[in-house]
């Protein structure tokens, strides 16, 4: 009996170095089965990205079986046309993923390759289950926005924006409730995923499996204790946003308050303008980084303040990987095992979350406990050959 022959729809291209956690945690699934599977990929990719997206379908390429891009348009008028779209429960996201000729590229390659599985990758890709016929379907959902978008209406003061937001949870709900009971077998990053998606949809068969997020080398930590607290992540995804922003207004001031001399470093590409314009002087804005491990290491503590999104949190994994010591929010510290006090400090409030911030800043040898717990932590957890076989036996079904 030949190889499985599994095709992975992806709204992008992944690259060698992702830009965000999700695309960690995506292409590390896929490289998972790529050894045991003629892994074909029907991608979508951004021509304005250029030479980016070019390089990314290129880092694809020796680890699957073919590659199929398909030019995804976004131009003023579809955009314009996805926002009239939310008005009818429509997520925009979703809409803007909608194209007829990925669709025939689907029902063509099933039957042309004599596909067994098809595994769909991050939510707005759900609704091609529709063009998928009599083959195993995997829903990979990285992040249920069921569950995301009603953190974000909870946390959300301003009533204008807290209507939009809730009517954004209410197309994803629906929308989940469409499409993801349609699948085989439901991948979740946490269990707080999980109950969310079966607590609306109660036929989804819904999994958790854990994040392939591979394995890094620890670095070392400043020589001379000093003030720089680092941020790191895709600003693509809102609720890194939401982070920044929440910790430049609120949490910040109270650390400098403490500590006069702080600096705050952010790492990540696509920072919205009308935030970048307005950092305060102690703030410095890195765009993408190529060496996150050195960002990591030239600060002496990372925050993780998420007060929205689901999912497992990919950037507290890396940043315990890296040996970072870490301040976060119970948010942020969803699906990872680790103990306040002894991997990180876990605090919600802005003062709470200042002190803590502070207290690392103060205190070097908290600071190197914490830095090699988090190591010891992430090298004692789920081997990587656990991780992966929980991945290949959602996938392929054994």
């Amino acid at each position: 009996m030949g190889k499985l022959r599994v095709l992975a729809l992806t709204p992008f291209p992944y690259s060698q170095q992702p830009r965000s956690g999700g695309e960690v945690a995506a292409r590390g699934i896929l490289k998972t089965i790529s050894d045991e599977c003629a892994l074909f990929i029907l991608t979508f990719y951004n021509p304005n990205e250029g030479d980016l997206a070019n390089s990314a379908l290129a880092d694809m390429r020796p680890w699957s079986h073919k590659v199929i891009p398909i030019p995804l348009s976004l131009t003023k008028t579809r955009i314009i046309l996805s926002h009239l779209k939310r008005l009818t429960g429509i997520p925009q996201i979703a809409s803007l993923h909608r194209n007829a000729k990925f669709s025939n590229h689907i029902t063509e390659i099933i039957r042309r390759e004599k596909i067994d599985i098809v595994i769909c990758q991050f939510p707005q890709m759900a609704q091609y289950i529709n063009d998928i016929r009599n083959v195993r379907t995997v829903m990979d959902v990285s992040d249920a926005f069921s569950v995301s978008f009603w953190r974000r209406f909870s946390s959300e003061s301003a009533t204008i924006k807290k209507a939009l937001a809730f009517a954004e949870w209410l197309s994803w709900v629906r929308y989940e409730r469409r499409h993801y009971p349609k699948f085989d077998i439901v991948m979740c990053l946490s269990e707080q995923d999980k109950f969310g998606l079966s607590l609306f949809s109660p036929t989804v068969k819904a999994v958790t499996i854990t994040a392939p997020i591979g394995e890094v080398q620890a670095v070392r930590r400043p020589s001379t204790p000093g003030q720089r607290i680092g941020f790191f992540g895709s600003f693509s995804h809102l609720p890194n946003v939401e982070a920044v922003v929440w910790f430049l207004e609120h949490v910040l001031p109270l650390v400098e308050a403490r500590i006069p001399t702080v600096q705050f470093h952010i790492a990540g590409a696509g920072l919205p303008s009308n935030v970048t314009s307005r950092l305060p002087g102690n703030t410095s804005y890195h765009g993408y980084v190529d060496d996150l491990g050195a960002f990591i290491g030239d600060c002496d503590v990372v925050v993780a303040p998420l007060l929205s999104g689901g999912g497992v949190k990919i950037k507290t994994l890396q940043a315990l990987q890296y040996g970072a010591p870490l301040v976060t929010t119970s948010i942020g510290a969803e699906g990872v095992d680790i103990e306040d006090g002894e991997n990180a400090l876990i605090r919600n409030g802005a003062e709470k979350f200042a002190d803590a911030v502070a207290q690392i800043l103060r205190n070097p040898d908290l600071a190197t406990r914490l830095s090699e717990s988090a190591k010891s932590k992430t090298h004692t957890n789920k081997s990587q050959l656990t991780i992966e076989n929980s991945i290949k036996k959602a996938i392929i079904g054994e």
